[in-house]
């Protein structure tokens, strides 16, 4: 029952966290199937205006198709062969994925949002600390050897006080010691929901201890910056060609039960590319 319970105030907390975005929600399952492009409009037009990112315009996030042909997150091979063969159109790509992890210990221990991120990921949004540093690359490169978070402002002050001194001490998450690295900055939200904040970040490499198993599950998204003077168009055409010449790899049994729709799609101001989303 005390695991329940933790979960509902949870999520009673993240929706008291973005009201706008609760509504709409509501909202849109009662009014059902149906006038799902309109309740999108006005879910982008109230949120997905300021995401505190610099050069917003320059991200580009990449998306699979299910056999539906609608959006679906992506797996790690994926992400390889994005972050391998696209590096003339962008300075860099990073993975990122949505995680709950429980902070403190006890009685006194709460269960918060995350994101478990690749090392890059900062740099890629274009984010600086407002106080201490995002992460370091060698903090992404070795499994399990570095334990380091950086935590959003928001969380910050409504549960350290806005303490200074909490950069480069320690607190406990999934019940192991991670250093407090930095202080997002207050306009940064993280990429999770549209809303809802982010109150914490790990790098990716320290997933055996918090979600063992991830990197086969595939609920990631891959954001890659642009480089200077190339156009959404161009990088959706090298995308294209990745993932034209990975379906020229598949033999004749996956092609036929797991062949994908690589059209380019359009969602929000934001281009989403499309790999295909095969059995990796």
């Amino acid at each position: 029952m005390r695991p329940l319970l933790a979960d509902l105030k949870f999520a009673v907390r993240m929706l008291r966290k973005a009201p706008a975005f609760t509504a709409i929600a509501v909202l849109s399952l009662a009014l059902g199937i149906g006038p799902n492009t309109a309740i999108f409009s006005l879910v982008d037009s109230l949120l997905l205006q300021e995401w505190g990112v610099d050069d917003p315009e320059a991200i580009v996030e990449v998306y699979s198709t299910g056999r539906s042909g609608g959006f679906s997150f992506s797996n790690y091979r994926t992400f390889q062969l994005v972050e391998e063969h696209t590096s003339d159109v962008f300075e860099a790509v990073a993975q990122h994925s949505i995680m709950t992890g429980r902070v403190g210990e006890g009685t006194e221990s709460e269960v918060v949002l995350g994101e478990m991120v690749t090392g890059n990921y900062f740099d890629v949004m274009g984010v600086q600390a407002a106080t201490g540093r995002t992460f370091l690359p060698e903090e992404d490169a070795t499994l399990e050897t570095h334990p380091v978070v950086v935590l959003s402002d928001d969380y910050w002050r409504s549960r350290h006080g806005a303490d200074p001194g909490l950069v480069g001490n320690e607190i406990r998450l999934n019940g192991r010691p991670y250093t407090v690295v930095g202080i997002a900055p207050a306009v940064f939200r993280g990429r999770i929901t549209p809303g809802i904040g982010t109150d914490f970040w790990v790098p990716f490499s320290m997933y055996p201890h918090l979600i063992p198993g991830k990197m086969t599950q595939g609920d990631l998204t891959i954001t890659g910056r642009l480089r200077d003077g190339i156009t959404p168009g161009q990088a959706i055409a090298a995308v294209e060609t990745v993932a034209a010449g990975y379906d020229q790899q598949l033999t004749a049994e996956n092609r036929s039960a797991e062949r994908r729709s690589t059209s380019p799609q359009f969602r929000s101001r934001m281009y989403a590319l499309v790999l295909p989303s095969t059995a990796w």
